[in-house]
């Protein structure tokens, strides 16, 4: 069953990530669902599949983040946290179509600079 849940993974977390909004209210089942999917499949693989959502569909960035930045334990140390990075560094950072190129250099750019 494992393996049939891994091979449809990153669509079906998508979509269930496109349903996922503060305030609404199916938004606790929602989330209910995704843990549960992160058990089954593994902490490393459910992030894998988050990250590989926020690079396949822009209305997927703000939720999926959301998301991370909910679970992400700011009390633990990074490094016992590695799990939220997912399998696939390179997803993260690597070139033009990584994580931190489509959601952060847009925001910084979009910034304005100030001299000090």
């Amino acid at each position: 069953m494992q393996f049939r849940i891994w091979i449809v993974l990153t669509p079906v977390t998508l979509n269930v990530i496109l349903g996922l909004e503060e305030g609404a209210d199916y938004f606790e089942r929602t989330d209910a669902l995704l843990e549960s999917v992160n058990e089954r499949v593994g902490e490393v693989e459910f992030y894998s599949a988050v990250w590989r959502c926020v690079l396949s569909s822009s209305a997927a960035r703000l939720p999926a983040v959301q998301l991370v930045l909910r679970r992400f334990d700011r009390k633990k140390s990074t490094e016992d946290q590695l799990h939220v990075i997912g399998s696939d560094i390179n997803v993260m950072v690597s070139d033009e179509h990584s994580v931190v190129d489509k959601t952060v250099r847009p925001l910084v750019l979009g910034m304005p600079v100030f001299e000090i």
